[in-house]
């Protein structure tokens, strides 16, 4: 009985070092898709063409937006909309290629944990 017990420890370890390790390859293989925006546009990192917008929509109202640089799966990453008085606000967009902004869409925001 007690080896019994030993074997199944054995096994449970051995279980999830193999899922662990599965985990880690796929997450090294997401991260290889990953590109900038600048990459997929085909734009020199060096500052040649458009990588980052600012607005500001009004003094009276604090705010500015940052657009991201990076891309991912379509969303463009790390978009910051920035108050001096309520600080900063991070997330990422999706806006599909075919929008062109005449008719209502669905918006796509992810905003992620900090």
């Amino acid at each position: 009985m007690q080896q019994r017990s030993v074997m199944k420890r054995i096994l449970i370890a051995i279980t999830g070092f193999v899922c662990a390790l599965a985990l880690m390859i796929c997450g090294v293989s997401v991260l290889s898709g990953f590109s900038t925006a600048s990459e997929k546009k085909g734009l020199s990192a060096s500052g040649g063409g458009r990588e980052v917008t600012t607005r500001n929509h009004g003094t009276s109202s604090g705010w500015t937006f940052s657009e991201g640089t990076g891309e991912y799966r379509g969303f463009v990453l790390d978009n910051v909309l920035r108050s001096s008085t309520q600080g900063n606000i991070h997330f990422n967009l999706y806006v599909p290629d075919s929008y062109d902004g005449t008719k209502p869409y669905a918006l796509f925001v992810t905003l992620p944990g900090y």
